[in-house]
């Protein structure tokens, strides 16, 4: 049995050798978010008050989102909303400006996000997280008008992980508050954050 082992290892060898010889081979080719669609549900307690697919669109140059990252608009997704009546404190929370973090906390703090990836060539699913708020020290803005807030995955399901390495993924739910309209869900920005573990820093 050992031998026939080495002997199928050492043709794997020869194929993979083989492979890398001929330039004539199809390479592998990196995905870009582009070629995905992004599944995206979200949820209000127990209640599911949208869910659907939305596909990545590059952010304005000069924004904060304009750094590359995966960038989900939001408006469509925040009129189906508000006129299906789904969601009454979000509409009132986002026509107002200013907001205070007790009112913030009471509405969002009810509030996930589910996000995966589905790649349109063959339908190859990627789960992207569950997120919620867990910490209330990552707000940027006052809500006149923009505010976002980071919504957090399980700090005990990493994305990714290797021996030394892990790899997080966060998100951004931008808003836009008091605006004509009354208000709306702006985008989702996924945040990506690696790691070095104990293991490795030893």
């Amino acid at each position: 049995i050992d031998a026939i082992s080495r002997v199928r290892s050492h043709v794997r060898r020869r194929l993979l050798a083989d492979a890398l010889e001929n330039t004539s081979a199809p390479r592998l080719n990196p995905n870009h978010f582009e070629d995905f669609t992004f599944f995206v549900r979200l949820r209000q307690d127990d209640v599911v008050i949208w869910e659907g697919d939305l596909l990545h669109q590059r952010a304005a140059a000069g924004t904060p989102s304009d750094n590359g990252c995966l960038h989900l608009p939001l408006a469509e997704v925040w009129a189906t909303i508000k006129q299906s009546g789904s969601c009454a404190e979000l509409t009132t929370w986002l026509a107002q400006t200013g907001t205070l973090l007790e009112q913030d906390q009471a509405v969002l703090g009810r509030l996930s996000i589910t996000l995966v990836a589905i790649r349109k060539s063959d339908e190859a699913v990627v789960s992207l997280g569950h997120f919620s708020i867990l910490s209330w020290d990552q707000v940027f803005g006052t809500g006149n008008p923009d505010q976002s807030f980071k919504f957090n995955s399980s700090p005990h399901v990493p994305l990714f992980a290797s021996p030394g390495h892990q790899f997080r993924a966060d998100l951004w739910l931008g808003t836009l508050h008091g605006t004509t309209g009354g208000g709306t869900l702006d985008y989702l920005d996924l945040e990506i954050t690696h790691s070095v573990t104990r293991e490795t820093a030893h």
